[in-house]
């Protein structure tokens, strides 16, 4: 098979995960039709866009975070966090890597080794990069809990997500846009 039929392969991997939903919304507050993993890694690159600027990190290497951080999902579906409770972190991460691995198999030896290595990158969370990346992806559940909100779902079945994404923010922008978020979040 052509580097490029796996690269087709890869692009529709990609593509389930306009139709996977994210569970936690689902499984643990009921909402009905929630955003897709898609939609969220979408606006995270989007947010890393942007913020990058306001940070000084490395704009591709982020936006190339926030693109692939949930691409394994395609593979294993999103786990929510009672499951991965239930699972234990060892196990939940051998299951990511591999699908990690899997996703990445349809991909040229260069092209497998940034996207293992970007993942990688921002599992351990050791570069500016990474840490801002797992700020982004949080503040936008939080932003995303504010639209379930003001669609009138209760606030709160929403508190756990913002309790989460308050005690785990570690940037100063981070902290910044949670601030604002919440001043929303009261009006």
């Amino acid at each position: 098979m052509s580097s490029i039929e796996n690269l087709v392969d890869l692009f529709e991997l990609a593509g389930k995960l306009k139709k996977t939903e994210r569970t936690g919304w689902t499984t643990q507050r009921g909402i009905r039709k929630p955003e897709s993993v898609a939609d969220h890694s979408y606006r995270c690159a989007i947010m890393g866009l942007f913020l990058s600027n306001e940070t000084r990190t490395d704009i591709l290497r982020l936006v190339q975070m926030l693109l692939l951080h949930d691409l394994h999902e395609s593979v294993i579906g999103d786990l929510d966090k009672p499951t991965k409770i239930r699972m234990g972190p060892e196990r939940v991460r051998d299951i990511e890597d591999e699908a990690v691995s899997q996703v990445a198999s349809a991909l040229p030896d260069g092209l497998r080794r940034e996207y293992a290595s970007v993942w990688h990158e921002f599992m351990e969370g050791a570069t500016p990069e990474a840490v801002l990346a797992t700020d982004i992806d949080k503040l936008e559940m939080a932003l995303q809990a504010l639209e379930y909100q003001r669609q009138g779902y209760s606030r709160e079945k929403l508190e756990e997500f913002w309790r989460h994404v308050d005690e785990n923010i570690k940037t100063p922008v981070g902290q910044q846009i949670l601030r604002a978020l919440k001043k929303r979040r009261q009006a």
